[in-house]
C-alpha cells in the first residue's frame, strides 16, 4: 500500500457502484491480534448482507459480468474472425493469381506443367454497353477473339504489341437502341469503332448473333481465317473486365454462356489485382495506361473488348518480366509452391504471419 503525504498507509480503491465491491470499515488494528480478530469478522465470499440481494444490485452485477464475459468472448471471436478473413483473402489472392499463371501457359509465355498442361484455348473477350439512365437498354456488344494457335511461336514484342494483329474484333449495335448515346456519366462513342466496321443487328436476332461468335469460325471474317477444322470442339475462355456484369447483360439479351460446356470464365479485373496486390478494382483505361498501351475511344463495346485482350496479354508479359528482373520482393510471385504440398496448410501459415503483423 502506498504512503500518502501524511505518512499513513492508504489502499487506493477505485469507485464501484456495487456495494459488495466497496471497502467496508471493520475497525482499527494496532497489533497482529487485532488484525486477526478483525479479519475473522469480514464477510466470507458468497455471504451477502440482506440489503445486497436487492434486484437492482443483482441486475447491475449481472449486466457488468455479462459484459465482461462477452468482451472476453468477442476478443476471441474477433481474432478468429480476423484470421478467417485474412485466410479468405490469401485464398482469393491465390485463386486470382492462378488465372494469371494459366494464361501465361496458354499464351506460350510459360512452359506447361503438371498443374497447367499445354492449354490450347481460344480467348473471346466480350464487352457490353448499356444506356446510363436505363441499364435494361443494351446498345452495343463487342467481341475480340484470340486463338492461341495463331500467336504460338511468334515473338510478342513490347507488352504483346506484336500479337495484337491476331485479335479478331467485331462491334454490334442494336438497331432499336442506336439513338441512345451516353453522355452524362461516361462519353459514349458508338460510332468510333477503331478495329473495323460496326454491324447493326435487330434485337430479336441478338441471341443467334452472339451464339455465332462462340462457334466456328469464331468471329473470323471467313472460314479460311480460322485455324482448325469445323468439327473440332475448342476450349473457350470467356474474358471480360468485370465478367459477371457482361454475362448478366448477355443473359438479359436472351443468351447464357454458362450453358456452353466448353467455356470457362476469366476476369482481367481479378488478374490485375493478383499481379499488383491492389485491393480495389481498376478501370480498363487505367490498366492500359499503366501498361503503356494506347486505348482510344473507350466505352465503345468493340474497342473495349479488344483492349481487354490486349490488357490480358500485356499484364502477363509484364508480370513475367518483373519476376525475371527481381524488381520486387514478392509482388506477382506465384503463391503456388514449387513442389506439390498441402496448399491449405501453406495458406494457413501465411495467414498466421499476416495476423501477427497486424496485431
Amino acid at each position: 500500500m502506498p504512503n500518502n503525504p501524511e505518512g499513513t498507509l492508504v489502499f487506493p480503491f477505485e469507485y464501484s457502484e456495487h456495494r459488495l465491491l466497496r471497502p467496508h470499515f471493520l475497525g482499527k488494528s494496532s497489533s497482529k491480534d487485532d488484525f486477526d480478530r478483525l479479519s475473522s469478522c469480514a464477510p466470507h465470499f458468497g455471504r451477502l448482507a440482506d440489503d445486497e440481494t436487492e434486484p437492482e444490485y443483482i441486475s447491475y452485477f449481472r449486466r457488468d459480468m455479462d459484459a465482461a464475459l462477452d468482451a472476453g468472448k468477442n476478443k476471441g471471436k474477433s481474432k478468429a474472425a480476423k484470421e478467417a478473413k485474412q485466410e479468405a483473402r490469401v485464398l482469393q489472392q491465390h485463386n486470382m493469381y492462378r488465372q494469371v499463371e494459366r494464361t501465361q501457359v496458354s499464351l506460350g509465355l510459360s512452359p506447361p506443367s503438371s498443374a497447367d498442361p499445354d492449354l490450347d484455348v481460344i480467348y473471346i473477350a466480350v464487352d457490353v454497353e448499356s444506356y446510363e439512365r436505363n441499364h435494361n437498354i443494351i446498345t452495343e456488344i463487342g467481341f475480340a477473339t484470340l486463338d492461341t494457335r495463331d500467336s504460338k511461336g511468334i515473338p510478342h514484342g513490347e507488352a504483346g504489341k506484336d500479337w495484337h494483329k491476331f485479335i479478331r474484333a467485331r462491334h454490334f449495335r442494336i438497331n432499336e437502341y442506336k439513338h441512345y448515346v451516353n453522355s452524362e456519366f461516361v462519353r459514349g462513342c458508338p460510332d468510333q469503332f477503331e478495329f473495323g466496321e460496326s454491324e447493326f443487328v435487330d434485337l430479336k436476332d441478338v441471341p443467334s448473333m452472339v451464339a455465332s461468335c462462340f462457334k466456328y469460325p469464331y468471329s473470323a471474317r471467313n472460314a479460311r481465317d480460322a485455324t482448325e477444322d469445323v468439327q473440332e470442339k475448342r476450349n473457350i475462355i470467356f474474358l471480360g473486365h468485370d465478367t459477371k456484369q457482361d454475362v448478366a447483360y448477355l443473359h438479359k439479351l436472351g443468351y447464357d454462356p454458362n450453358n456452353l460446356a466448353n467455356v470457362t470464365f476469366q476476369d482481367t479485373v481479378a488478374m490485375w489485382r493478383a499481379i499488383t496486390k491492389e485491393q480495389s478494382a481498376r478501370g480498363l483505361a487505367h490498366i492500359m495506361y499503366a501498361l503503356e498501351l494506347e486505348s482510344w475511344n473507350t466505352h465503345n463495346a468493340g474497342n473495349d473488348a479488344v483492349y481487354t485482350v490486349q490488357a490480358m496479354i500485356g499484364m502477363c508479359i509484364k508480370d513475367l518480366e518483373k519476376k525475371a528482373a527481381n524488381e520486387e520482393d514478392d509482388g506477382g510471385v506465384s503463391l503456388l509452391p514449387e513442389k506439390k504440398m498441402d496448399v491449405e496448410k501453406e495458406i494457413k501459415e501465411i495467414t498466421k504471419k499476416f495476423v501477427e503483423w497486424d496485431m
